[in-house]
């Protein structure tokens, strides 16, 4: 076989294998994303993931503010427990009530972190006392 023929025949075999890989490398358009339903927030809210981190799992944990429940903690779920929370946007200080259970008296400590968005996360510890069921606490952040 003389060297053209030899080159036309490689050179043809080359694009007859070529042309479905491109094709299955190329890229390809793909329709747009449906756009997730997001939640409407009032005006003046943020949503602040809550992180709370505690020894010995309670029995009952609720978050509040003002008065206002925020989040409950599901019985015995463990450490770490994170949650979503609706807090005023763009607070310099924000202080949170925490009321926890335990069943069974001892040194028992919660740490509460906040990272809310665009700025730095910030985190608070309060023990109940040596002998206690109970923590009744407020938990101070500041920015």
């Amino acid at each position: 076989m003389s060297p053209r023929l030899t080159f036309t025949l490689t050179l043809l075999g080359m694009l007859a294998a070529g042309i479905p890989l491109v094709c299955l490398a190329g890229k390809r358009r793909q329709a747009p994303a449906a756009p997730a339903a997001q939640a409407v927030q009032p005006a003046g809210v943020e949503t602040v993931y809550a992180e709370m981190n505690y020894s010995g799992a309670p029995a009952a944990l609720q978050i509040m503010h003002g008065g206002r429940v925020l989040a409950t903690m599901p019985a015995g779920t463990p450490a770490p427990w994170g949650c979503d929370l609706e807090l005023p946007a763009g607070a310099a200080a924000l202080e949170l009530q925490v009321q926890a259970e335990w069943p069974a008296p001892g040194n028992h400590g919660i740490t509460l972190q906040l990272e809310p968005p665009a700025r730095p996360a910030a985190a608070d510890t309060q023990w109940s006392g040596p002998d206690s069921t109970t923590l009744h606490a407020i938990f101070s952040f500041k920015w």
